[in-house]
């Protein structure tokens, strides 16, 4: 299980898709207490991971630091 979830924001204004992709896998694992859930759950488990890392797109791309945007890599 993930302890610590990286934080994304950092000085360089690059981040990299898997590393957006990694951080949402740790919170929902988290969240679900599931590191692999069952073949029952792994649908509606992909399917948030997907969603999070959606929406942590939007925000680092939305976040301005000193000026400058984040970008997210693909």
């Amino acid at each position: 299980m993930c302890r610590n979830i990286k934080k994304l924001r950092r000085v360089k204004p690059v981040v990299r898709i898997d590393e957006v992709e990694q951080s949402a896998r740790c919170l929902v694992s988290k969240i679900s207490g599931y590191q692999k859930p069952s073949q029952a759950n792994s649908r509606c488990f992909e399917t948030c991971v997907q969603e999070v890392v959606s929406h942590t797109q939007n925000l680092l791309l939305s976040l301005k630091l000193n000026g400058v945007r984040l970008c997210v890599e693909t």
